[in-house]
Formats: structure tokens, C-alpha cells, sequence
């Protein structure tokens, strides 16, 4: 009984808002990606073909290219995460008899 109490005080403050606040910062990633990816290419254009910055321009875009490769996969731990704690909250109020 006391381990029940233990870890519902450990996870009381878990709810809603920690799903809204994963939704902000992946929107907030998404955006700085994006302008990130939209500077890049324009700073590109304007450089010489072959040259150390135009290879290191390139190399960012494709760095941003591979992080939102990943948005899928963050979405779905962030979506996961939160039905675990729903449901770990959920054991808590049945098994500490809150």
C-alpha cells in the first residue's frame, strides 16, 4: 500500500497538459526545422557551386531532411508515453484507493 502512495505522489502531476505540452514543443520543432530547411536552401542558392560553404550548406539540408525523418517516430513515443501514464495513473487510483 505505501509503494502505491509512493508512486502516486511520483506521478500525480501527469496529465493532460503534459500531452499539450509534447504537442508544443514537437509543433515548435516542426516550424524550426522547416525555417531552418528554408534558409538553408535560400543561403545555397546565392553560393558557388562545389565550394566549402555550398558542401556545408548541403550537408544541413540533409541533416534537417533526416531529423524529419523521425517526426513519425517522436509522435508515437509522445502518444505512448501519455497512454502509459494514463494508465499507470488509472492502477494508482484503483490499487492505492484514492
Amino acid at each position: 500500500m505505501l509503494a502505491f502512495n509512493m508512486l502516486k505522489k511520483k506521478y500525480e502531476g501527469y496529465g493532460i497538459m503534459s500531452l499539450v505540452t509534447a504537442i508544443i514543443g514537437m509543433i515548435v520543432l516542426v516550424v524550426a526545422n522547416s525555417v531552418g530547411g528554408e534558409i538553408l536552401s535560400k543561403m545555397k542558392a546565392t553560393q558557388t557551386a562545389n565550394s566549402s560553404s555550398y558542401n556545408i550548406t548541403g550537408a544541413g539540408e540533409a541533416a534537417l531532411v533526416d531529423v524529419s525523418d523521425w517526426y513519425g517516430t517522436i509522435v508515437v513515443i509522445i502518444i505512448a508515453s501519455f497512454v502509459l501514464l494514463l494508465l499507470v495513473g488509472q492502477f494508482m487510483q484503483i490499487g492505492g484507493g484514492a
